[in-house]
């Protein structure tokens, strides 16, 4: 390997993703992420053996075991631009599992407000996701993880 760190790969154990302050090669390929950091730390302690990873801004993420697999947990703050950046850092960084949990809003009148919902699609009109795949791209949960 070379010194030169354009000849490095995007997951290369050892490299920093700059925004949300994680080594690569601490990162999972399964990572849940919430909005607010005191969320992530709570979350965080559900989880075996978890320990910080990174921290930068609002960007908070802890590595753990679920289940007797490695997990992450990372937040991104408040806005669509910032978990857009988050998750294209995941992503650089070998995460192919993201879930997102935390409050959104619903208007079904049957709802109550703290209902658990596991949503298997969304409306994508959110201001990012149309810059970065085309509109008629449908926001799909991935059955194998929500069904």
């Amino acid at each position: 390997m070379t010194d030169d760190p354009t000849q490095h790969s995007s997951t290369d154990p050892g490299r920093l993703l700059p925004i949300i302050g994680v080594d690569t090669g601490d990162l999972p390929d399964r990572v849940l992420v919430v909005g607010d950091p005191t969320r992530a730390e709570r979350a965080a302690s559900l989880i075996g053996d978890a320990s910080e990873i990174g921290r930068n801004r609002e960007y908070v993420t802890f590595r753990g075991v679920h289940r007797d697999i490695p997990v992450a947990i990372t937040s991104h703050g408040v806005g669509a631009a910032g978990a857009g950046a988050c998750f294209e850092e995941l992503c650089r960084g070998g995460a192919r599992r993201i879930i997102r949990a935390g409050t959104a809003g619903g208007m079904q009148d049957h709802l109550v407000d703290g209902a658990l919902v596991i949503a298997s699609g969304a409306v994508r009109d959110e201001g990012l996701t149309e810059r970065i795949v085309p509109l008629s791209y449908p926001a799909i949960a991935d059955h194998d993880i929500v069904g």
